[in-house]
């Protein structure tokens, strides 16, 4: 064999020098590319809402530590007024899928989708067929981000494996989605879209016929500023209208009372809400009850919520009543 010389073995030396940095840039070349579309995709599905995915771990105590034979029974009206005293905000209104029993629900004007995250987040320890109906004639980007079947945040997370979600691109009055669902079908029925007197005046006798007896029909921005309510069953109790939340001025949202600092009012609400049970529901026994949203950081992680999930740009009152 030919012995290899002095300059031979250095050429060796530089060359298998050469290969190594080629190769430490290659690997470091790859490591930045493999961050950078971790963070593209993080950013993709990500709105204004913290998101994690909740374990069995981090689920509601209330949800987890009932057993199936209560979670598929249907609580009745005590039970719900009760658990709503005692958990006054719209977010807990989302144990009555996993605790109360219903297992058919429908959103109407759901925007970015951030309450109906919270809805099948809070259920996802449920192992058995239940389904949410979502409505909205303008879906945002977020609320396509999280829909989406193949790569979209909800089934990323797993919600989608026993819960059945329709979405319809329409206005809560169209005959065509009224007419796709008998009466009596629903378990929960929340009403967000326009929240103007006259909008939820012409919304609730029709979606007032497809609760099912046993569920409830409830509805968003529920207060006001001092006004007296009518006479009708919880009608004296109506919340006053808070300040709006700092993430309202981080989405510049207009009102003309942004200069205050207080939320707008929502008589019109209110009126429409009051009114119906006096006019048009036919059953005197009827009672509006409310939430307060007086939630903090702390009294929501204890029962599994994050603050970021649920805080709003303002923090107006949700409605319900209970059909018998």
């Amino acid at each position: 064999m030919k012995p290899t010389t002095i300059g031979e073995r250095g050429q060796n030396i530089s060359q298998k020098r050469k290969q190594f940095c080629i190769a430490a840039i290659l690997i470091i070349a790859f490591a930045r590319f493999a961050i950078f579309n971790k963070t593209e995709f993080d950013l993709n599905f990500v709105d204004d809402s913290s998101f994690e995915k909740k374990t069995e771990n981090q689920l509601t105590a209330v949800g987890r530590d009932s057993t199936t034979t209560e979670r598929s029974r249907r609580w009745n009206e005590t039970e719900i007024v009760s658990y709503m005293a005692a958990h006054p905000q719209r977010n807990y209104m989302a144990h009555l899928f996993g605790r109360g029993g219903f297992r058919k629900g429908i959103e109407i004007g759901v925007q970015d989708g951030r309450f109906s995250d919270i809805i099948l987040s809070a259920n996802h320890f449920l192992k058995e067929k239940w389904s949410m109906v979502l409505v909205d004639p303008n879906p945002t980007k977020y609320l396509n981000r999280r829909m989406r079947k193949e790569n979209g945040k909800w089934a990323q997370a797993g919600f989608l494996e026993y819960c059945d979600i329709t979405f319809h691109k329409t206005n809560s009055t169209d005959p065509a989605l009224l007419n796709e669902y008998t009466d009596g079908h629903f378990d929960f029925v929340y009403l967000d879209g326009s929240h103007t007197h006259d909008a939820v005046t012409s919304e609730m006798p029709l979606w007032w016929k497809k609760v099912a007896p046993g569920g409830i029909l409830a509805g968003h921005d529920y207060c006001n500023y001092g006004e007296k309510g009518l006479s009708c069953n919880g009608c004296d109790s109506i919340p006053l209208c808070q300040a709006y939340t700092p993430s309202s001025v981080k989405f510049k949202r207009e009102s003309a009372n942004t200069k205050s600092g207080r939320a707008a009012n929502q008589m019109g609400v209110v009126m429409a809400v009051q009114e119906w049970l006096i006019n048009e529901s036919g059953d005197p026994t009827l009672t509006v009850h409310h939430t307060l949203e007086d939630f903090t950081s702390e009294s929501l992680e204890k029962d599994g919520f994050k603050f970021a999930d649920v805080i709003r740009r303002d923090r107006n009152p949700s409605w319900f009543i209970y059909k018998p």
